[in-house]
């Protein structure tokens, strides 16, 4: 938008135009009219309006001079100041457009209108808008502002010089509204009055002028002067008023101006405020993303590290299972076949051995024992054959012999002497009616919190019927064994790790019965079965020790912190103490110089009472000290204020008595009062003392406090078989398994 203002002619200019209208009478009387039509806002196109159907017009623009043809343009409501926007039947746009409008400016080389008033806070603008935008944007519009994007309604003809009267679409792209109308209107009543008063004396000296003219030329050129300087004064008067009004406008354009720029620098530091949350939430992400990033790497460490053990573990029991294997083919041997067993099972342990890890001790000392149980079975039989050939044999306590006649079974021959027939009986069997130990070789089991644990133990067994030890099962012995093994993963599966450490009698007891279930059919009657060792993995032994070093660590620092809040505590009370004593002896130590100085001043009052001229005595005393004391005051250069009876010792005298009687009373009660204070303050001392101690203290407990959930988050595994030990007799086997033997 752009506003011009009109350049004011000058005087002289005026004078010779005046004189110039002396000769042409009709000219003068039309020149206020073509002034006053040279209003800024529509002064270009009046020349275009008052030309009733022109053929061409110049366009806006650096292209002046070229002629283009143009249809007829609408009827427009001409070239004036003021017009009136009536009828418009849309509900909304006919009230904010009904009114009375003015002209303010030019837009595009085209007069533009303001509504008088304001409606909902915001201006009303009429103006005109070319085809720069594309032909769809040119033409007459009514908006809150010029070329803004709100508008109400729209008429397209471009070659109207001034609004057109009828024609207009409401809202802008519906159907033009016959009722909507455009009229020419006349100024405000003040301001048409005011125009009025302004030129009725013109007209009249005016008409008075052109009869003058006529009876004298001299009169009526000065009568013509006075009139055009009256004119003159009408007419600067208006602009001044026009101008006046452009300030304004001006100012409203220029605080709006204002406000744009400061909603413009919100908008711009909420965007900064929202770019900085942006990049602050950026690096919250990318912080949290490393988190992230870090915890899945630890976890696949983590399960890389448990997988690594796991295939550990494997090889391991791949290796034992292969030993346990040529262990039982030896057991089994016989006295020819024993020393090839034997060396197998040598040669396997060779290459195997090394792989069984921590297992590869137990398992060669059962390869010991197998062996060993081998010979000594061989040695048995070899015994019993010889005796056997001599058909004379004794049995020795606590032994039971089966004997076959002609391949049949015969007897059992109790311990005793005993003859059998030669070439008939023989001795097939030969048991042991004591209780055996058998060893039951390490194994793994898996918990039925799915921990893979290696678990071996002793069972204990006897043989109650040889016939059925004989004739049940091919190798009682290995068949208890495997039975075992058996019952006691079945077992292992029913309970989770932290049971297997609290439960093992009752896992004891659950493999007796089970056992025994089945080798009753068997000879052989279980008498008891003990775990020896329950071996966790690596990790979890790792959790255990950790945990249990926690909570021993937890507990020293909750003893070291009350160790420390103990004494704390009592060193307060000691300071206390010493605080409340001192205040009590300065109190005593007050109090007894008090009694002293009133001891002092009754033995003063006394001799003065009982001596007649004690009283003069005394007053002479004072006025000695009073002298001394001007004598002292006179050595040095001071500046003092004193009585003005200075000289009058007597008078000084009588006045020091009576001062010192009313000083003795108020020097006590303000010995006893400072002494209170003193106290008060020592006691108050004190509990700020005792309040920082307690302060210490309670920071010391918030100190350790931290460290009881570092300790209750590492793993929960130690922590039940601590509660176990205290609550039961465990054996000590099973904390040096594991390493923990400070926790006995």
């Amino acid at each position: 938008m752009s506003y011009s203002m009109y350049q004011q002619p000058a005087f002289p200019q005026l004078y010779q135009q005046s004189t110039a209208q002396t000769s042409q009478p009709q000219q003068t009387q039309s020149q206020p009219q073509q002034q006053t039509s040279s209003y800024p806002g529509y002064a270009a196109p009046q020349q275009a309006a008052s030309t009733p159907t022109p053929q061409a017009h110049s366009a806006p623009g650096p292209g002046q001079g070229q002629v283009v043809q143009v249809p007829p343009r609408e009827e427009a409501v001409g070239n004036v100041a003021h017009i009136a926007v009536t009828g418009c039947t849309h509900s909304t746009v006919g009230g904010i457009v009904r009114g009375n409008f003015t002209a303010n400016g030019q837009n595009h080389g085209r007069p533009t209108y303001k509504k008088d008033t304001q409606v909902n806070g915001l201006d009303v603008q009429l103006y005109y808008w070319d085809d720069r935008d594309g032909p769809n944007f040119c033409g007459w519009w009514f908006g809150p502002k010029v070329g803004g994007d709100q508008v109400w309604a729209y008429h397209p003809s471009s070659s109207a010089g001034t609004p057109p009267r009828t024609g207009w679409k409401v809202p802008y792209d519906g159907p033009p509204d016959p009722t909507f109308v455009i009229t020419p209107s006349q100024p405000p009543s003040q301001a048409a009055a005011q125009a009025g008063a302004a030129q009725a004396p013109g007209q009249a000296q005016a008409a008075q002028a052109q009869a003058q003219t006529q009876a004298n030329p001299q009169a009526s050129q000065q009568q013509a002067a006075q009139a055009l300087q009256q004119q003159y004064a009408a007419y600067t008067q208006q602009l001044q008023q026009q101008q006046a009004a452009y300030m304004q406008h001006y100012a409203q354009q220029a605080e709006q101006l204002k406000q744009q720029q400061e909603q413009m620098q919100q908008q711009m530091l909420a965007a900064q405020q929202k770019a900085m949350a942006m990049a602050a939430m950026k690096s919250k992400q990318e912080e949290m993303k490393a988190k992230q990033q870090a915890e899945m790497k630890r976890k696949a460490e983590e399960h890389q590290r448990i997988m690594e053990e796991r295939k550990k573990q494997a090889d391991e029991q791949r290796a034992a299972m292969k030993i346990r294997q040529y262990m039982q083919k030896v057991r089994l041997s016989t006295e020819e076949n024993l020393a090839q067993h034997h060396q197998e099972l040598a040669d396997v342990m060779k290459e195997e051995l090394i792989k069984c890890g921590t297992g590869a001790p137990k398992v060669k000392e059962e390869c010991d024992q197998a062996v060993e149980q081998a010979k000594t079975r061989i040695q048995a039989m070899k015994e019993a054959k010889r005796r056997e050939d001599e058909r004379v044999v004794v049995v020795p306590q606590q032994i039971a012999w089966v004997v076959e006649r002609l391949g049949r079974f015969h007897k059992i021959l109790d311990p005793g002497l005993h003859f059998l027939v030669p070439v008939a009986d023989r001795i097939a069997y030969a048991h042991s009616l004591k209780e055996e130990a058998i060893p039951i070789p390490n194994q793994q089991a898996i918990t039925k919190d799915n921990v893979t644990i290696s678990i071996d133990g002793v069972l204990y067994l006897k043989v109650v019927d040889a016939y059925q030890a004989s004739y049940g099962v091919h190798d009682p012995t290995f068949a208890v064994t495997q039975l075992a093994q058996t019952s006691m993963r079945s077992e292992i599966g029913k309970m989770t790790l932290d049971r297997t450490f609290e439960e093992r009698d009752a896992m004891n007891h659950a493999i007796v019965q089970a056992v025994n279930a089945a080798a009753h059919s068997w000879g052989i009657e279980v008498l008891r079965y003990e775990i020896r060792d329950i071996i966790p993995p690596t990790s979890i032994k790792q959790a255990m020790e950790m945990e249990a070093e926690a909570e021993r660590r937890r507990r020293a620092e909750v003893l070291q912190s009350e160790g420390d809040r103990q004494s704390e505590v009592n060193l307060a009370e000691g300071k206390m103490q010493a605080a409340m004593r001192q205040a009590r002896g300065d109190a005593e130590a007050i109090r007894e110089r008090a009694k002293a100085t009133a001891e002092g001043i009754r033995m003063i009052s006394s001799a003065i009472a009982e001596s007649r001229k004690g009283e003069q005595a005394a007053s002479l005393r004072v006025a000695e000290q009073w002298v001394s004391a001007w004598k002292e005051m006179a050595k040095k250069s001071n500046t003092l204020i004193v009585p003005a009876n200075a000289g009058d010792a007597s008078g000084m005298i009588a006045t020091a008595t009576s001062i010192m009687k009313q000083l003795g009373k108020e020097e006590l009660a303000k010995q006893a009062r400072e002494a209170q204070e003193k106290a008060t303050e020592l006691l108050k001392e004190l509990a700020a003392k005792v309040k920082d101690a307690q302060t210490a203290v309670e920071a010391l407990i918030a100190a350790a406090e931290p460290l009881k959930p570092e300790a209750e988050l590492k793993l929960e595994v130690v922590n039940k078989v601590v509660s176990s030990s205290e609550n039961r007799a465990v054996d000590a086997g099973k904390w040096e398994t594991y390493g923990l033997h400070s926790l006995r």
